[in-house]
Order: C-alpha cells, then structure tokens, then sequence
C-alpha cells in the first residue's frame, strides 16, 4: 500500500474512492466518444439508409448491425446512450439490445431511451 492510498483512505472512505475511480474510468471514456476517429465512425454510419443498431452490444459482432456502446473496446460508435440515440428521427431500421437496460437507472435513464428509440425508429416497419 503506497503513501497516496495511505492519505486518501484517512481523508475519505474507501467506499468514496472506489467510487471516484468508477466516475473517473467514465469520463475517460466519454472523452473517446469524440475523437476524429469516432465522429468519422458516427457521420458514415448516419449516411446508411439500412441502419440496424445493437445497443450495449460489449464486443459482440453482428453480420449487418452496427454496434453502439460506450465501454466495449471495439464498438462501431462509441457513445454514451444517456445523451441520446445520434441519429436522425426515422432513419434506423431497428434497434436490439439484449442486457443493457438493466444498465439504466428507472425512470430516469431508460424512459427517454425507450422514448429516443421510438424517435429514431422508421414508421410502419414489422
């Protein structure tokens, strides 16, 4: 155990630092939704007119869907599903996510995703 673990564990709590260290690990990878390389990802994706999203879909890939995830390590687009769903009203042809709402808090993270997948959903598919 090292001084700084020392100093930290005897100003605040263990439970406290453990929850910095998780807070921190997500805003790093907030960060990565913006890079060149993303954006680039997301702007080519919002061009198919075919678009079939996998939400939270971790490393799994699908023949003919496209991956959104914040903390998989290859994702098609990085992006925290919190802020939105970053396509255009209508233009996807349908959404999966298997184990990922379980993910989100109740009311307040999973109502406006439902609320967002309808948005981004075309009308009259199925």
């Amino acid at each position: 155990m090292g001084w700084k673990h020392q100093v930290a564990t005897k100003a605040v709590s263990f439970e406290f630092l453990q929850r910095l260290k998780l807070e921190y690990a997500q805003l790093v990878f907030r960060i990565r939704c913006f890079s060149p390389g993303n954006l680039w990802k997301l702007l080519r994706l919002r061009k198919r007119a075919d678009l079939r999203l996998n939400v939270g879909a971790g490393d799994q890939k699908v023949k003919g869907w496209s991956s959104i995830d914040l903390t998989s390590t290859n994702p098609n687009v990085r992006w925290d599903i919190r802020w939105g769903i970053p396509f255009k009203t209508s233009s996807v042809e349908a959404i999966h996510c298997e184990h990922f709402l379980e993910h989100l808090s109740y009311p307040h993270e999973s109502d406006p995703f439902l609320k967002e997948c309808r948005r981004v959903l075309k009308m009259g598919r199925g």
